[in-house]
């Protein structure tokens, strides 16, 4: 197991919203002077337009991860690095691997609650480049359409660490083939075909 029992992997533990708290906007001048302040921080906050006026619980949908269960991380090969291991002081995989056009592209998720696929997808693609030095576009859409209950909800949540280990992105012909029989949501071949 990657997690010591009863551990929380991420550290973090959500709260639960009142109401008052919910209805209220997600940006207020408050948290961007509070967030200005400190000008070690190496940015400047500032509104988006985008997100001006919406509320907290409006904000909240667009965030559609789920949670994973700590079976799902059963058989998951850990990756453990010395602790004297020194980090640089800054890192951009955009210029350590510049080959790789996926890392430095951001997409939109629109108003859909499709963080979860949209982050399976790019973190999979930016891999591949990597690994293989080949720039491949894997496609959010046929996730969000072709792989139902088994990875989520659509626009409505998913979890995205189940897409990335059991390898949904990486289905081959006969596996989509099995899945477009049984569901004709989607097309027959959405996935690229060859095992990279």
């Amino acid at each position: 197991m990657p997690f010591p029992s009863g551990s929380d992997p991420w550290g973090i533990a959500a709260e639960n919203l009142s109401q008052q708290k919910l209805t209220s906007r997600i940006l207020q001048n408050e948290i961007v002077k509070e967030v200005n302040e400190n000008p070690n921080d190496g940015w400047i906050a500032a509104f988006n337009d985008r997100f001006a006026n919406s509320t907290v619980a409006e904000f909240k949908r667009l965030l559609g991860v789920k949670p994973t269960t700590k079976n799902e991380f059963l058989g998951v090969p850990v990756v453990s690095h010395d602790i004297s291991l020194k980090l640089p002081k800054e890192f951009d995989a955009r210029t350590a691997w510049s080959q790789c056009s996926s890392i430095g592209r951001i997409l939109d998720q629109g108003h859909c609650g499709s963080c979860w696929a949209f982050g399976a997808v790019e973190s999979l693609s930016d891999r591949f480049c990597i690994k293989y030095n080949m720039n491949i576009s894997l496609s959010v859409n046929d996730l969000l359409a072709c792989c139902g209950f088994l990875c989520g909800q659509g626009c409505n949540g998913g979890y995205p660490i189940s897409n990335y280990i059991s390898g949904w992105l990486l289905q081959d012909q006969e596996r989509n083939e099995r899945m477009w029989n049984r569901t004709r949501c989607c097309s027959r071949f959405a996935f690229r075909q060859e095992r990279l």
